[in-house]
This record gives structure tokens, C-alpha cells and sequence, in this order.
């Protein structure tokens, strides 16, 4: 079984297979070698960039310093390929670089597994959070560990530099976005009675296949939600974007079916993550809510 992330590259990705195995390539080669520090075992939903952040032994380590540090883990463990990049078998285990001397102590601390789950039992449990909070932290979360590195890049330099940085961005960050970005439609289908409706068709016969609802902003930016539904008018899956930001321009980001899986557009290529569960009550809460928004859509003459 594996974990991290599971990418395939498509040829109409922004990069290439190629493009990326060679930037691999560059940065390990830029990498010194470094001796063994202490030994960590993979658990689910780990991949390189959550383990180098967390044995980095800073409460807050720029993005920079994780990818340093990220490629050290890499190189220290032969992992040199895209797929070893991707992909980290459960309860394998990796050698951790040194660290300097400060963080040496944190780093063997976490690289212990009975004072790991230790740590965690002992650690603060963080105040609940609303779903509204959910989402804006998921939102900052996301725009910092993709912002360009400098202030004065061009667009097209965003760009590259998002695209590179997503296929580091850890699994959790997205499954907070996706699901709280769920929740934060079903209330939109509850309260908000502007959404912008479409429907749309299949052929062979001619019938209503789904309805598309949109949001736009007052800054002209906009969200939408593609709901595929039954013979019978009721759901079957929703396809969506979540606030605050676009994993992908050209599809939508989150899909999330009757088994409550979230599914998300891998950051690169066609492939498919999944990456967290809805609840049973947040799915149902769903169908209440958009069912009759549905029934309304199909209605209409249009």
C-alpha cells in the first residue's frame, strides 16, 4: 500500500515527465551528501515534504528550507525518480539527514517512534474551528506554500513556480481545502438564492445530465459546481472548486461521490488523488441541500 502522492504525467501537462526528471536530476546534484541521523518509518498519508518539514526542527521553516532539506532525505535514501518522489510505501523506513546541532535533539525525538505518539498524546489540541475558519486557513495555507519567491515575479514566473511548488504542497492541506470547500457549498445551496444555473446534456437520448452552479465574485472571479444526477433527478456526484484557490485552471479541483471519497485533480498531469472522507451527515446534508435546487434547474424551459 502506498502513500503521498500518486501522479500520472499527461502529455498535456506544463511540464513533461522529462522536464520534471531532469529538475530532479539538477537539485540532486546540487545536494551534498549527508550521514545518517536517526530513522523514520512511513506512516499513511506521509510523503518527502511532510517528513522533511517535520525533522527540520523549526516550529515554522520556509518553504525553501523543506525543499532543501527534502532533497537531502531523497538523496540520502536513493530516492532519484519521479515515482520515488510520488509514491513512499507504508511503514517503510528512511534515514534522516543530520541536522545541525540545535535541532539534532528534535530531530531524534521525532525519529523515535513510542516519543512521537507520545508527543502527539501530549501536544495542545487546537481550538474547533468553524468550517469558515476551516476554509480561510486552508486558503492562507495554500497561497503561502505556493507563492512565487519574489515579489516582483512576472506572471508567467507565478506560474511556473505554482506548478512546481503545488507537487509539494502536503496531502492534508488539500483535503482541508476540499472538504471544508464541500461544506462551504452546502450552505451556498441553503442560503444563497443567486447561484447562477445551468443544465447540461447527454445525447443518445436527449436528457438532462447535470446541472452546473455558479458563483461569481464581486472581483469577477468564480467558482463552480458540477452536479451529475440519476434517471430520477437526484444526485450522483458533485465535481467543484473550492474557494480561495485554483489547484487546476483547466478542470475541477475536488469530486466527491455517494461513498463520501474526495477525489482531487492531481497537480500535475490526469491523474487522481484521493485524499480524505466526507462524513455521512456532511453528504447527506449535501443531497438536502441541492436536490431541490436541482429539481428548480430542471424545471426551467432552458
Amino acid at each position: 500500500m502506498t502513500t503521498g502522492y500518486v501522479q500520472n504525467i499527461g502529455s498535456n501537462s506544463l511540464y513533461s515527465a522529462k522536464d520534471i526528471q531532469a529538475y530532479i536530476d539538477k537539485r540532486l546534484s546540487e545536494t551534498p551528501q549527508t550521514e545518517k541521523g536517526g530513522i523514520h518509518r512511513v506512516e499513511k498519508g506521509e510523503n518527502l515534504w511532510t517528513i522533511a518539514a517535520k525533522y527540520l526542527g523549526k516550529s515554522k521553516p520556509t518553504n525553501a528550507e523543506i525543499q532543501d532539506f527534502m532533497y537531502k532525505i531523497a538523496k540520502l535514501n536513493n530516492k532519484e525518480t519521479i515515482e520515488d518522489f510520488n509514491t513512499l510505501d507504508i511503514n517503510d523506513t528512511l534515514y534522516i539527514p543530520e541536522v545541525s546541532a540545535n535541532e539534532s535533539a528534535a530531530a531524534k525525538n521525532k525519529a523515535t517512534p513510542s516519543n512521537s505518539r507520545k508527543n502527539h498524546a501530549e501536544a495542545k489540541q487546537e481550538p474547533k474551528l468553524s468550517n469558515a475558519e476551516k476554509l480561510e486557513k486552508a486558503i492562507r495555507q495554500l497561497n503561502e506554500l505556493t507563492a512565487p519567491d519574489s515579489p516582483y515575479a512576472t506572471y508567467t514566473q507565478k506560474t511556473l513556480t505554482k506548478y512546481n511548488k503545488l507537487q509539494a504542497v502536503p496531502p492534508e492541506v488539500f483535503e482541508a481545502h476540499g472538504h471544508a470547500g464541500f461544506n462551504y457549498w452546502t450552505e451556498q445551496f441553503k442560503n444563497n438564492k443567486n447561484l447562477i444555473t445551468e443544465k447540461s446534456f447527454s445525447v443518445n437520448p436527449l436528457k438532462p445530465s447535470a446541472v452546473v452552479f455558479r458563483i461569481i465574485n464581486n472581483d469577477g472571479t468564480r467558482i463552480s459546481l458540477y452536479a451529475s444526477i440519476n434517471n430520477d433527478g437526484t444526485l450522483k456526484n458533485v465535481a467543484f472548486d473550492a474557494p480561495g484557490f485554483d489547484v487546476k485552471n483547466i478542470s475541477f479541483d475536488y469530486t466527491v461521490g455517494k461513498d463520501g471519497k474526495i477525489v482531487m485533480a492531481a497537480p500535475s498531469g490526469f491523474g487522481k488523488l484521493e485524499i480524505g472522507q466526507i462524513s455521512s451527515e456532511e453528504y447527506n446534508a449535501m443531497v438536502k441541500a441541492i436536490e431541490p435546487r436541482i429539481k428548480e434547474a430542471l424545471a426551467k424551459a432552458y
